[in-house]
């Protein structure tokens, strides 16, 4: 039996974590995590998608409005607590590698996504259906894109890259990784995200957990993918979901249960 922790701040990723592989909500999710709440927890979201691609949660676990979005480039705690935006120059040069590929790109804002083509596929069907809710500015090609992040230069804060071609997401992802100007992982199916250079979901947890007044060690992270592992290894206490990618699994205390088995649930029932 592994002993119950002091846990004051609890903060879960969504996809491959908290949502199943159908994108659906657990219900033993959804009673652990008010179980946590009873226990005096503050339970928070710590996503790659923007503040609407959250919102829902809120008000179905219950919680309050404290995130780290956009892999922690913009933290809540009801009202905005901190920020970080992307450098103009950085913005173009990510834009050139997702053209050398012909890839799709998704420039974010705290709100929503300007993008250089209509969506497909699964990304359609996810949107359509709110898993991945955000209001988005099509543009016809790169050209257009460029012309549109100049316009909004002061607002973009993070940006994801989707490539399907296997090989050709390896090569993408480690152009913008030799270029030493990012950080770079990836955060689901065909998907890179990248923000400026030593910004992550770490660093935001702990932005958040300072904020809160809530030491590290108080802090319990749980998450799959390699946009999760900064947190996971930060945290007083890290636990990898059962389909996790290896990286995270062994920089975890605990892997727990995948999330189609309701590890979230199992996880905080075992450390709170």
């Amino acid at each position: 039996m592994v002993d119950k922790k002091i846990i004051g701040l609890l903060c879960l990723d969504i996809d491959g974590t908290l949502l199943d592989s159908r994108k659906e909500l657990p219900p033993e999710n959804v009673e652990a995590v008010h179980y946590a709440l009873e226990k005096g927890v503050t339970v928070a979201i710590a996503s790659g998608r923007s503040v609407e691609g959250i919102e829902p949660l809120f008000s179905q676990l219950g919680i309050g409005r404290n995130a780290v979005c956009l892999n922690g480039g913009l933290i809540l705690s009801e009202g905005i607590v901190q920020k970080t935006i992307m450098e103009e120059e950085m913005v173009m040069k990510i834009i050139s590698q997702a053209e050398r590929f012909d890839s799709q790109i998704f420039l974010s804002t705290a709100e929503w996504n300007i993008t250089n083509r209509e969506m497909t596929g699964q990304v359609k069907e996810l949107v359509e259906n709110g898993s991945l809710r955000s209001d988005y500015l099509y543009c016809q090609d790169f050209n257009e894109l460029r012309t549109q992040a100049h316009r909004y230069r002061d607002e973009i804060i993070k940006i994801a890259i989707k490539e399907i071609d296997e090989a050709n997401f390896g090569l993408l992802k480690q152009s913008l990784i030799e270029m030493d100007l990012f950080h770079v992982a990836k955060s689901d199916t065909f998907f890179v995200d990248i923000t400026p250079k030593g910004e992550h979901k770490g660093k935001g947890v702990a932005a958040l957990a300072r904020h809160l007044a809530i030491p590290m060690e108080q802090v319990m992270c749980i998450g799959d993918n390699e946009n999760d592992l900064e947190m996971i290894t930060l945290a007083g206490v890290g636990v990898a979901m059962g389909n996790a990618v290896e990286q995270v699994k062994n920089a975890a205390v605990y892997v727990t249960a995948d999330h189609d088995h309701a590890g979230v649930a199992e996880a905080i029932y075992r450390f709170i």
